[in-house]
């Protein structure tokens, strides 16, 4: 078993790099210098997209698969992936294109990298709208919008909302088209972002042309083309261009029209080949405006050119319209087996555009994003009010702890005071006490003092009587001439 899985290990190695044996030098150089320095990695991504854009499948394929194993390297395999997934909507192979954006969604889902999910499932759309798959386009545009809400990317959003509208303007829902052009305008005004608002003008002004409201229209594309000539953004001249041709042709100006038309494909042209979708698209309507001055050869030649187109971009929108001017032309020319043959494909076309079923998806996929957007925010509510009650509870549980907290301590307080008041009592009574005692010591005192007072008074006056009862000192020299007095108080009197 183990010298199997080691010869299939040795077999793949092998294979590999037979691969990139196969590889001319000069892009072996190429992939070499990529992975040792940042300007050899962008000279690798141009290099694919050459080889890509002139349809080289061999070297293409193994560039490619060379590449990828270089990006997953340097940890770029996000960024490689689109840039091939680009390559490839430019030069019209949307299939290819979703191909390599499939892969770059499941490495962005893998990284958790929200807006670049949101930006993967929006180019996923674009390749779907491309090819009139509308019903799947819608799916990835709603998706990518849900996200974009959700980060709250506004900007983003607006472009969603934008593609979104173009759906619904393509299955002639103008309602619901204007409803979301109006709501990028708003984002795009708000943010005075001069290109998104041009946008927006110009795809209001075509919903309000196919409801022959024609001097509006007319004002909307104007104001977008206006805004677009100061912003020099070449690709949204050439739309305003485009449709002002349109309201022109109706009003049978048709100078003017044409003017406008050869304008704007000379744009288209001058861009390069990433806008083929475009050129066809603008072939689609010059057809339209020769057929509706019964230039019938020239309409002819314009509807042919957007018919080729059509298949090589694989766009089904396309493909329907230009069948369709290519029967009426024919009718008109006599040239009835053709007529006919294009009034199938047109009707072949048509049911994969328009049918019932694809309309009824379309619908389908409005109805699964609004309710999981009310869902999403069913879900959200409930978390709001779950926060709101989980506050309450925890303020009410602060609050009963804090009465708590307060009763006991308001307890232990009167308790207290309770206990200070009879201390404050026996004080007051001791004191009491030692003040009647002490008022009794007093007037013991004042007694004594009195008594005290009342007997030194008496031996006072007894000292006077002894001194009174004594003769003077001359007069008992003179009577006798030797004598003495024995006299020795003790204090005060003498015994």
């Amino acid at each position: 078993m183990k010298r199997k899985i080691i010869f299939i290990l040795w077999f793949i190695f092998f294979f590999s790099a037979g691969q990139a044996q196969n590889l001319p030098d000069s892009l072996k150089t190429i992939l070499q210098k990529a992975t040792t320095d940042t300007a050899g990695y962008h000279r690798m991504l141009e290099t694919v997209s050459g080889l890509i854009v002139a349809k080289d499948t061999v070297k293409r394929d193994l560039f490619i698969g060379e590449g990828l194993r270089v990006a997953e390297q340097k940890g770029r395999e996000e960024e490689f992936l689109e840039q091939v997934a680009l390559s490839y909507e430019k030069s019209g192979e949307y299939f290819l294109a979703i191909e390599y954006f499939q892969k770059e969604l499941e490495t962005a889902i893998d990284s958790k990298n929200q807006p670049l999910i949101s930006y993967v499932y929006k180019q996923l759309g674009n390749q779907y709208y491309n090819m009139g798959d509308f019903a799947k386009s819608l799916d990835n545009f709603f998706k990518s919008l849900r996200i974009r809400e959700d980060i709250h990317d506004s900007a983003g959003a607006s472009q969603v909302y934008l593609n979104i509208g173009n759906i619904y303007f393509k299955q002639d829902d103008y309602g619901k088209a204007s409803q979301y052009y109006q709501k990028s305008q708003e984002i795009e005004e708000s943010k005075n972002n001069q290109n998104g608002m041009a946008s927006c003008y110009l795809n209001i002004g075509q919903c309000y042309e196919k409801k022959q409201a024609y001097d509006t229209a007319l004002n909307y594309y104007q104001r977008g083309l206006d805004i677009s000539k100061k912003a020099n953004n070449q690709l949204l001249i050439a739309s305003s261009l485009i449709n002002i041709a349109n309201i022109y042709n109706s009003r049978n100006v048709s100078d003017s029209a044409k003017a406008c038309y050869e304008r704007a494909l000379a744009i288209y042209e001058s861009l390069g080949e990433g806008q083929k979708p475009k050129i066809a698209g603008t072939y689609l309507s010059m057809g339209l405006f020769y057929q509706s001055n019964l230039e019938y050869r020239k309409a002819e030649e314009c509807y042919t050119k957007a018919y080729d187109l059509s298949r090589e971009l694989r766009s089904y929108e396309i493909y329907m319209n230009a069948a369709l001017g290519l029967s009426q032309v024919y009718a008109r020319l006599g040239l009835y087996e053709k007529a006919y043959d294009f009034q199938l494909k047109y009707k072949e076309a048509e049911e994969i555009v328009k049918n019932t079923k694809n309309q009824k998806e379309i619908a389908q996929r409005e109805m699964k994003y609004l309710l999981d957007k009310k869902t999403d925010e069913q879900i959200a509510e409930k978390k709001r009010q779950a926060i709101v009650v989980m506050f309450f509870v925890a303020a009410l549980a602060f609050m009963i702890i804090l009465a708590v907290v307060i009763f006991r301590s308001y307890t232990r307080k009167k308790r207290d005071n309770i206990l200070l008041n009879e201390q404050k009592e026996e004080i007051e009574v001791q004191r009491d006490e030692i003040e009647k005692q002490r008022d009794q010591v007093t007037h013991q005192r004042d007694q004594i003092q009195k008594q005290k007072e009342e007997i030194t008074d008496s031996i006072l006056y007894a000292r006077r009587i002894q001194n009174a009862i004594l003769p003077p000192e001359e007069y008992r020299h003179a009577i006798v001439k030797e004598h003495f007095i024995l006299n020795k108080p003790r204090d005060i009197v003498s015994g």
